[in-house]
């Protein structure tokens, strides 16, 4: 290796590899000469070109004639033969591999492609023990897959053996697929602008990968890239494709893949095992475990890293190691040592809740109790944290931010712990949330408590003031004498914390920083953040690649402005991905989005992006909506809830955008049916919710609830015809049957039979005897659905209501000439 040094190279690579982020590519030269199981060698281009003449002519071989002519040529005339050709020539023989060859397929990439249509993974990872399953795709028919901490994705650009002779090969099929995009090449693109990549057995070449490495070379040489080196394999290599690869940021290793692998790879055996682990965590499929011990949180802590906690970012295990969170008042007096049962911690956006509960969370574990951590934004399922804290016993702790999160498996884990009587369940979540999350909580019943996170107090003022100075980020206030400082901040003590550490350290306020952050920022940094702050709103993290594909900004210029925002501080990676450093800030973006006319674009292609990351069999899997954070996103996006800010025709767009990726999930024609239903065109209402029950949505109770929503809304538009009296009979019935089924657990049936029933039922030509009975009917539902859901308001507003419009109707109707019945009691 003339060009570095072995031990250099792996030194450059440690970092990397020990947070499993390098990328595969193999090329030619990296299966050339294995054996196959034709008796002989994979060939070379130029033995393959010999093998495949005798198919296409007789006689000599043309020296001027280029493998790719004759590969088609055969392909048009003797295509079955071509397929046995290939098949047997570039099929691996079973246990065949060489070792090089199996310390580069073992390896923790993050992902691996190839040119080659040969079958040498498959081969050596039937037949060898490679450590992680490998997962074999063609760009020519499979999609996108999610990662996945137990496989690697082994992506073939141009297809594989299952594609033959239909593979890309020829001139005429590189034209061809030039003018289309593949799900698997778009990802590619995204890997080789910000993902650091090991390109061997190739010197890069192929006519439709070169246009996607274009991407890497910046628009200005003389501007520094950000993005990380990566890296080409070869023995030798053109001068001018030296010069070409260098501005691109792709450094030549003078090496072949078994000197690679034996100077190299060797050497990096303990960061190969740290990247596995780093898999494991960060990938799609569910960890092993979604709870973290607190004591190996703060071992992994680095207390002197860089931190933007006192400058508004969400807290880190590195601020509490280092003691960058000051003491609060309230918090220091709760015993929260020998706590027991639930505890509730709330506040309004910005005030310090994740403080509070990482204090807490400190505390209890050095006093020695078990302690473990998980957090609402890791998205841990809640069958799964329940299943594990099931066979926990004694004093341990939950500590789970965010928990809102976890939807209704909330209260099940609640009920858990009350089983329990020395373990302790911790919570953090915003105070607007709880009712929704928690409508059954008891804020003083006998295992329950519920703190609130008050505004700065004075005794709070003077341990942040302290902290700012032994951290030296007292700003504006360093001239200042400790009263004038105290005074200062006395001023701004009624605020949020967030908004008082930036008004005395910079002179703004949160929303005027913001404003001038945001207003500040040039494209493509402007879209980029844009894209993490939406992400960041609904309290998720977006990788770096869904980023700059959601921004339109897979390009070189893209990755380093990236790396520029990070290095800002105004977006973090603390493990999984991006967000903005407090959610707050990521909500006040995305309020300068609405009003600048830029949000409803990024949340389209935010979505389409996400989405485009799932397969049709992912999509058709149920647990993939417990498992994958990445789809619950895509999730909150296609909401019709979440869609309702936006302008018709702009919600329209965005469900039209995410079609080609969502299609086959009946949930998503089922948000889409439902925007239409409330706000939209009932005919397509009635064609996506058809579609939905295509797509496997006939399991699902709520695509019958909505249904039945159509159908009253339809009749109430139209109310005098005998459609109407059909449609309103067939949803009456429906929903009464929903109700019996599911309606002591879900409020939804309810609340569509109570809204909508009525409006069909006044205009209706029912005699008004018949309407008053009816509502006599629809009064006792409504009796019911306060006894079971009477926390949500709306479910008491529709009760109300219906009172109204029954003594509307009994005084316009007058005394009843039928007999009079008598109103049951709900149950």
């Amino acid at each position: 290796m003339e060009q570095i040094e072995a031990a250099a190279l792996a030194e450059r690579l440690s970092g990397p590899a020990g947070r499993g982020e390098l990328v595969l590519f193999t090329g030619a030269g990296f299966s050339a000469g294995t054996p196959n199981v034709a008796g002989g060698t994979v060939p070379t281009a130029h033995e393959l070109r010999t093998l495949i003449w005798d198919l296409a002519f007789d006689g000599a071989v043309d020296d001027d004639s280029t493998l790719q002519e004759v590969f088609e040529v055969a392909r048009r005339e003797r295509a079955d033969d071509l397929a046995r050709l290939l098949r047997d020539h570039l099929s691996i023989a079973p246990d065949k591999v060489a070792p090089q060859q199996v310390a580069w397929l073992a390896f923790p990439w993050r992902r691996a492609y190839t040119v080659n249509i040969d079958d040498l993974e498959l081969s050596a990872s039937a037949n060898v023990n490679v450590t992680r399953e490998i997962v074999s795709l063609s760009a020519l028919r499979d999609e996108t897959p999610p990662d996945s901490p137990r496989a690697l994705a082994w992506i073939h650009l141009n297809g594989d053996l299952r594609d033959v002779p239909n593979v890309t090969f020829s001139e005429q099929q590189y034209g061809v697929r030039t003018t289309r995009e593949d799900p698997l090449y778009s990802r590619l693109v995204t890997d080789l602008t910000i993902a650091p990549v090991i390109f061997v057995g190739s010197t890069l070449r192929e006519a439709q990968l070169w246009r996607y490495i274009a991407l890497r070379q910046l628009d200005d040489p003389d501007q520094q890239s950000l993005q990380p080196a990566s890296y080409l394999v070869a023995p030798s290599l053109a001068r001018a494709r030296q010069s070409l690869l260098s501005a691109m940021n792709i450094v030549w290793v003078r090496a072949d893949a078994a000197e690679f692998a034996n100077e190299v790879l060797s050497r990096l055996t303990e960061e190969a095992q740290s990247g596995r682990r780093s898999l494991a965590l960060t990938a799609d499929g569910d960890p092993a475990s979604p709870l973290r011990s607190v004591g190996d949180l703060l071992s992994a802590a680095s207390p002197r890293a860089p931190s933007l906690y006192l400058e508004g970012a969400q807290p880190s295990w590195d601020d509490i190691a280092a003691g960058r969170t000051a003491a609060r008042a309230f918090d220091s007096r709760f015993p929260i040592e020998s706590a027991s049962g639930t505890v509730l911690v709330t506040s309004t956006a910005g005030e310090g809740t994740s403080t509070t509960l990482m204090r807490f969370a400190a505390r209890l574990h050095a006093e020695g109790r078990e302690t473990l951590w998980a957090s609402g934004k890791e998205q841990p399922s809640g069958q799964r944290l329940r299943a594990q804290i099931r066979v926990k016993a004694g004093s341990f702790a939950l500590v789970l931010d965010d928990a809102d999160m976890l939807g209704f498996q909330l209260e099940h884990l609640i009920r858990d712990f009350t089983s329990e009587p020395n373990a302790l369940l911790l919570l953090g979540m915003r105070s607007s949330r709880v009712d929704a999350a928690m409508p059954t909580w008891d804020p003083n019943g006998p295992r329950s408590v519920e703190l609130n996170v008050p505004k700065l107090q004075d005794a709070d003022i003077d341990e942040l003031l302290l902290l700012l100075e032994r951290e030296n980020r007292l700003g504006l206030l360093t001239p200042r004498t400790p009263s004038e400082r105290a005074r200062a901040l006395s001023g701004v003590a009624g605020r949020l914390l967030l908004v008082a550490m930036l008004l005395v350290t910079e002179g703004h306020d949160l929303r005027q920083k913001v404003e001038e952050e945001y207003s500040q920022l040039a494209q493509p940094q402007r879209g980029i953040y844009g894209v993490i702050a939406l992400a960041s709103q609904y309290r998720y993290r977006v990788t770096g690649d869904e980023a700059l594909q959601a921004a339109v900004a897979t390009t070189a210029v893209g990755a380093t402005a990236l790396e520029r925002l990070r290095k800002r501080g105004l977006v973090i990676e603390p493990s999984s991905g991006y967000e903005c450093r407090h959610r707050t800030v990521a909500e006040l973006v995305v309020r300068r989005m609405r009003d600048d006319g830029t949000l409803a674009a990024t949340h389209g292609r935010l979505l389409s992006t996400v989405a485009s990351r799932h397969s049709r069999a992912d999509l058709r899997d149920p647990r993939l909506r417990q498992r994958s954070p990445r789809y619950r996103l895509a999730q909150t996006l296609m909401n019709h809830r979440t869609l309702d800010g936006f302008r018709i025709e702009e919600a329209r767009q965005i469900y039209a955008d995410a079609e080609p990726y969502l299609a086959s999930d009946y949930h998503y024609w089922l948000q889409r049916g439902s925007y239409e239903v409330r706000r939209g065109s009932l005919a397509q209402a009635e064609r996506y919710l058809q579609r939905c029950r295509l797509e496997g949505g006939d399991a699902d109770f709520r695509v019958d609830v909505e249904w039945y929503y159509m159908l009253l809304k339809g009749a109430a538009s139209k109310p005098r015809t005998a459609k109407s009296k059909d449609d309103a009979a067939e949803a009456y019935a429906g929903l009464l049957h929903i109700i019996d089924e599911r309606g002591t657990e879900n409020e939804h049936p309810f609340t569509v039979l109570l809204s909508q029933y009525p409006r069909w039922l006044t205009r209706s030509e029912l005699s008004m005897d018949e309407k008053r009975q009816r509502f006599e009917t629809l009064r006792i539902l409504g009796d019911r659905a306060l006894v079971l859901h009477g926390y949500d308001s709306r479910t008491s507003k529709l009760r109300r209501e219906l009172e109204k419009q029954y003594l509307s109707l009994s005084v316009a109707a007058g005394p009843s000439t039928a007999p009079r019945k008598r109103r049951p009691s709900a149950k």
